[in-house]
């Protein structure tokens, strides 16, 4: 005999989180972040600077083979109109390029020189040329050796690479290059003689 109503089971009991347990994982999760975004943010300072240290290095690798290839002057010169306040000759903040530097003045002729590369910097970081002479360029003799535009003096050259907050902070880097053509890089601003 059936039975007018439909007999009641007891429903499978429900699976699953409940809002209260959602917000404190997304609490907890808030707090880790928090305290995680300080070392995140200084990771990529670091990168962001050993990344413009890389290029540099090799721009001017590149600028001693071109130079000694071709036989003639190379210069590796600071670019401007990036929007980066250029305060002295010495700012390097919108990036670099490298020419031939067929007249040797260290002055980008678009009618004679011929660009090889170009590399910019991100937005807030600064690279300061930081060699006794002014710094809008680096002359790259055809022997590979550093020296100041309109001259074959080879000298000690070196490029300052600091992250936003200014060389005192701790990703700050020295990159020099010396008369031999050889190429090395420091952590802080020493000078280039202990490097």
């Amino acid at each position: 005999m059936k039975l007018p109503f439909p007999s009641l089971k007891a429903s499978p009991p429900q699976r699953g989180f409940t809002v209260i347990e959602l917000l404190v994982v997304i609490a907890i999760l808030g707090v880790l972040a928090a305290l995680a975004a300080p070392s995140f943010s200084e990771s990529i300072r670091r990168y962001r600077v050993n990344s413009i240290r890389d290029n540099l290095t090799s721009s001017i690798q590149l600028a001693r083979s071109e130079a000694i290839r071709r036989r003639t002057p190379v210069a590796l010169a600071r670019i401007e109109g990036c929007g980066a306040t250029l305060g002295t000759d010495n700012d390097w903040d919108c990036g670099w390029q490298i020419f031939v530097d067929v007249n040797n003045n260290g002055i980008f002729d678009a009618a004679n020189d011929t660009v090889v590369q170009v590399f910019t910097i991100p937005a807030g970081f600064h690279l300061t040329h930081s060699s006794l002479t002014a710094g809008k360029a680096i002359t790259v003799t055809r022997f590979g050796q550093p020296a100041t535009p309109a001259t074959t003096v080879s000298i000690v050259k070196w490029l300052v690479i600091a992250p936003p907050e200014g060389s005192a902070g701790t990703t700050t880097t020295t990159v020099c290059f010396f008369p031999g053509g050889g190429v090395r890089s420091a952590k802080g601003t020493p000078a280039c003689s202990t490097v």
